[in-house]
């Protein structure tokens, strides 16, 4: 809808790597590894909390969140969610 969309350095390459990989679920681990480049140490609540930051500024301009969490895994991008 033309809206701007802004996140930070670390939000961006969570959804850049998600998005690069649509529909390939990955753990929090997984997710860690790639964004931080660092060996993944008690990440749950760091990965939580950036998705949800994420999925946070979405909502303010439409209802899909574009992150799918596939309990149990992980996390996915999904378009269509």
């Amino acid at each position: 809808k033309g809206n701007r969309i802004y996140l930070t350095a670390k939000e961006f390459d969570l959804l850049y790597f998600l998005s690069s990989h649509k529909g390939q679920v990955f753990t929090k681990e997984q997710i860690y590894e790639a964004v931080w480049h660092d060996i993944p140490v008690s990440v749950d609540a760091k990965v939580e909390c950036m998705i949800y930051s994420i999925r946070k500024k979405f909502r303010e301009y439409t209802d899909r969140q574009y992150i799918r969490t596939v309990w149990g895994v992980g996390y996915k991008f999904d378009p269509e969610t």
